[in-house]
C-alpha cells in the first residue's frame, strides 16, 4: 500500500467519525462518545499497520537481512501452502541503507503478487553480491505469466504492481527485469551496481503510478 493509499484510508475513517462527533456534541450520550472513541482507535490501529506495511520497524532497528527472514516468517503464516527458500550472500553493511527499503518493497510486492496470482507452492528467494552488482531474485514454480507479448499489463492489479515494481528498481539506479522461470513459473530479478554514490539518493518516496 503507497502513503497516497495511506491517506485516503486514514481521509476515509475521520469522515465516518464526523456524524458520531457531532451526535457527541449535541447529545452528550455516553453510547455515543464510545462508539467514536472505538472508530478513532480503530482508525489509529489502521494507520499504524499501514505504515509497518510501507516500512516495518525490523528495518531500523535489525536491517534488511533479518527483515527478510521475518517476512518470510510472517507470509508464510498467512499462506502456509506456500515454502519460501532463502538463500543470502551478502552483509548487511554492503546494502546501502537507503536501498534496504527498496529491497524489502520489491519483496513485498512480488510475493504479494505469488500469492494473489501465480497458485505456486514453492518460491526461491536470493539475495547476493556478485560481480559488482547487489542482486534480487525471486522465483516461484506457478502458473507463469501468461502475459509474454505484454509482462506489464496496465489496468489489473498484478500489472501494476509489476510496474511499480520496475519503476521503483530502475528510479534507484538498478535494473528489473521479469521473465519465465526454467521449467515453469516466474523469475524476477533486480539488480543495483555497487557505488557510492547510492547512499545519497532518496530511494524511499513511494513510485507513482503511470495511466495506461
Amino acid at each position: 500500500m503507497t502513503r497516497e493509499r495511506a491517506h485516503e484510508e486514514l481521509e476515509r475513517r475521520i469522515k465516518n467519525l464526523q456524524p458520531g462527533a457531532h451526535l457527541c456534541c449535541i447529545y452528550e450520550r455516553e453510547e455515543e462518545h464510545q462508539a467514536t472513541v472505538s472508530m478513532v482507535q480503530s482508525a489509529v490501529e489502521e494507520v499504524r499497520r499501514i505504515q509497518t506495511d510501507l516500512h516495518p520497524p525490523t528495518l531500523e532497528d535489525l536491517g534488511i537481512l533479518a527483515t527478510i527472514s521475518w517476512f518470510c516468517r510472517e507470509f508464510q503464516t498467512i499462506y502456509s501452502g506456500i515454502l519460501i527458500e532463502q538463500h543470502v550472500d551478502i552483509e548487511e553493511n554492503e546494502v546501502p541503507d537507503p536501498l534496504k527499503t527498496i529491497i524489502y518493497r520489491v519483496m513485498q510486492e512480488a510475493l504479494s503478487n505469488i500469492a494473489k496470482h501465480s497458485k505456486a507452492d514453492r518460491v526461491l528467494l536470493s539475495l547476493e553480491k556478485a560481480g559488482g552488482l547487489i542482486k534480487l531474485t525471486i522465483a516461484d514454480n506457478g502458473i507463469g505469466l501468461g502475459m509474454a507479448e505484454k509482462p506489464f499489463p496496465g489496468g489489473s492489479e498484478r500489472g501494476i504492481g509489476l510496474s511499480s515494481m520496475k519503476e521503483r528498481v530502475e528510479l534507484s539506479g538498478g535494473t528489473f527485469t521479469i521473465e519465465p522461470a526454467t521449467g515453469g513459473g516466474t523469475l524476477i530479478r533486480a539488480a543495483w551496481p555497487e557505488v557510492e554514490g547510492i547512499g545519497s539518493l532518496d530511494l524511499t518516496k513511494d513510485v507513482p503510478h503511470r495511466s495506461s
